[in-house]
């Protein structure tokens, strides 16, 4: 094993804050806003879940659709992103993420959008774990829609992936193929396999 330090689940939350918090750069993860809304008509009681909202590009797209803005609603970890957020939607409810259960009753939103969130989860137990108190929030019948990164066949990705995997340390062996760090920053992402993430999504059971 390499003499990487390991980093807990905390540690790592913390180091996504940190930059996050000082990140200033753009954001151009797509939301196929057609296809959305189609699955969740922009009605006048509709309550949609940004999750991750960050800047509220997402948000400001929904409004911009027709989605009345007291209905929409947006949790992120990054204070400054929440701050910067609630200047251009004024009427949303934007809060700040504390802990892993979120602030809201049980089967609040007709839909949860989840854009290029996932690649900061770079665990497995950690994105069911999120995966599941999103169901929890949802309706019966919410949506909810994923945007994200799957593995990539770039060379420079792939030498990242394999890189990261060779220099695994104690605590981190068991992150999937397909994590990989950012160089400069500490910062661990992760690009997908498409059956773990047909397997995550799928839900429990009947």
């Amino acid at each position: 094993m390499s003499g990487r330090p390991f980093r807990s689940t905390a540690e790592l939350e913390r180091q996504q804050k940190q930059f996050w918090d000082a990140y200033e750069g753009p954001v151009s993860i797509p939301l196929a806003l057609d296809t959305f809304s189609r699955a969740v008509p922009a009605m006048p009681d509709v309550k949609v879940l940004d999750y991750g909202c960050g800047f509220g590009r997402t948000l400001q797209q929904l409004r911009s659709m027709g989605y009345p803005e007291k209905g929409l609603h947006g949790i992120d970890l990054s204070e400054a992103m929440v701050l910067k957020a609630r200047r251009t939607l004024p009427r949303a409810d934007l809060r700040v993420k504390k802990g892993r259960r979120l602030p809201y009753e049980s089967g609040t939103f007709d839909a949860v959008v989840l854009v290029g969130v996932l690649r900061c989860c770079a665990s497995n137990v950690e994105q069911v774990r999120l995966v599941e108190e999103l169901r929890r929030v949802l309706r019966p019948t919410g949506v909810l829609y994923v945007v994200d990164f799957l593995i990539s066949e770039d060379d420079d990705l792939i030498l990242c992936y394999n890189s990261f995997q060779e220099g695994a340390c104690e605590g981190e062996v068991d992150l999937p193929y397909g994590v990989f760090a950012v160089p400069g920053t500490g910062l661990l992402l992760r690009h997908h396999d498409p059956a773990w993430v047909e397997t995550l999504l799928a839900g429990p059971a009947p």
